[in-house]
């Protein structure tokens, strides 16, 4: 999943806006189940974005490129839409070594669209990166379902949040998990340090989002 540029973790408050955008903007067809097999994209409100694509094994594969100058690109597979089972960096459009990160899961079984809603799952992970590796636990919730609009596109969505504790301390990520496209856009992160960041979705496309990137 999503997470803070360098840059951006120097400015971890990432100005809002609203989910619901101005229905005069034009946007392209909105992303259907169907879209995975070519990429939904969305754009964040600072123009990052992302392209979700599903793979033949079943998961989802996350790719995030970020606008602020950086040159950041991070890529992760992720577990039904939503755990990082592995994450790297990419240099001059090849993967950067040094930064490839894999996390593997334990102490329970999550199934996303059979858990209730309100229930939690409590998983126990172990993450290795170039510095070793780091044993943890992680708190999945499932909020009730609702329907919002993200990025000018209406779904049926659940509040989702990972409360995921190491010995440095606890960071919580919410995210909007649609059960339609099988993926989840970022909300807020909590950092271990009390730091607050937020997102929200500019537009969602089933195409790459061109406008403004000529």
């Amino acid at each position: 999943m999503l997470w803070l540029s360098p840059s951006k973790s120097k400015t971890l408050f990432v100005a809002a806006t609203s989910l619901c955008i101005a229905a005069s903007t034009a946007y392209a067809a909105c992303p259907t189940e169907d879209s995975l097999s070519h990429g939904v994209f969305v754009t964040y409100d600072d123009d990052s974005y992302t392209r979700f694509t599903a793979k033949e094994d079943g998961v989802i594969f996350e790719d995030t490129n970020y606008m602020d100058g950086s040159g950041f690109r991070v890529a992760y597979v992720l577990q039904q839409g939503l755990l990082s089972t592995m994450s790297f960096e990419f240099e001059d459009a090849q993967v950067k070594p040094v930064s490839v990160e894999q996390t593997a899961f334990s102490g329970g079984r999550l199934d996303i669209d059979r858990m209730k809603e309100e229930a939690e799952t409590h998983l126990k992970f172990e993450r290795t990166d170039r510095k070793g590796t780091t044993k943890g636990s992680m708190i999945v919730k499932k909020g009730e379902r609702i329907t919002e609009t993200i990025g000018g596109c209406r779904y049926k969505v659940h509040p989702m949040s990972l409360a995921e504790t190491t010995s440095q301390g606890t960071r919580t990520t919410h995210l909007l998990y649609i059960p339609e496209l099988g993926v989840s856009v970022l909300n807020t992160i909590i950092q271990r340090n009390g730091q607050f960041a937020e997102f929200a979705v500019k537009k969602m496309d089933d195409d790459f989002p061109w406008e403004g990137r000529d």
